[in-house]
């Protein structure tokens, strides 16, 4: 499916009718995951993996592509350290009492980590 969404226009056939028709947002969109699903088809994995962090708290839009998810991901890591150094919360992660950022179980929203040398 990553192939497919760099597409301009999809068309979703099953036994010979069109199930859906449109661009790769409007195929892959959060209301036709199940029929896709249940037709044998999946979602880009950039797509797959962002809803999954989204339904734990993070804000990262619908990217198709790796590159659009790593720029979500940039974008809301920034302003998560933005909000922490100023003592915002951003979900359940903040700041503790000493100033240093938080976060809190899985699904409590963005927590950050490094990632050294090798592709993420």
């Amino acid at each position: 499916m990553d192939n497919a969404a760099q597409a301009e226009e999809l068309y979703v056939l099953n036994d010979g009718s069109v199930l859906l028709q449109g661009t790769p947002r409007q195929v892959f969109a959060a209301d036709h995951e199940e029929l896709l699903r249940t037709s044998g088809l999946g979602m880009p994995r950039a797509l797959a993996f962002a809803r999954q962090l989204n339904a734990d708290g993070w804000q990262l839009g619908e990217p198709l592509s790796s590159e659009e998810l790593v720029d979500a991901l940039v974008a809301e890591l920034a302003e998560f350290t933005r909000a922490a150094r100023h003592g915002v919360g951003t979900g359940a992660a903040g700041v503790g009492a000493s100033g240093a950022a938080t976060a809190g179980a899985p699904g409590s929203g963005p927590t950050a980590a490094t990632h050294e040398g090798g592709e993420a």
